[in-house]
């Protein structure tokens, strides 16, 4: 069957259910209104941040590369979106959590590794 792509980055597996997920479908009702971020810009990625962008506050995407890798029609459609913003060349380097819950994705800008 199908598995979700693991990214190997300190805090993600100890944070499994605490913030870190890997099904929109399945996970996002326990997101509503929040901030969340989606890693990953390729069509997963953007359906997922289009999907959650309809329940949350807002919706952070980080794409490794410099452009998506999704279909124009989907990155059309989140571009349009006021509540998903979308981060490209950027590198996760670890998941930051307090208190068993996730606060913030620690990344670098590939370009100037800052």
């Amino acid at each position: 069957g199908a598995k979700w792509r693991e990214l190997g980055v300190p805090g993600e597996k100890e944070n499994i259910g605490n913030g870190v997920a890997y099904c929109p479908h399945c996970d996002g009702p326990f997101f509503k209104g929040k901030d969340v971020a989606v890693i990953g810009g390729g069509n997963s990625g953007i359906e997922a941040a289009l999907d959650l962008a309809g329940i949350v506050k807002s919706v952070t995407v980080f794409e490794f590369l410099p452009e998506l890798k999704a279909d124009k029609v989907l990155v059309d459609q989140a571009v349009a979106r006021d509540n998903i913003r979308i981060l490209k060349n950027v590198a996760t380097k670890a998941i930051k959590a307090e208190g068993g819950k996730v606060t913030a994705i620690e990344y670098v800008e590939r370009a100037t590794d800052t």
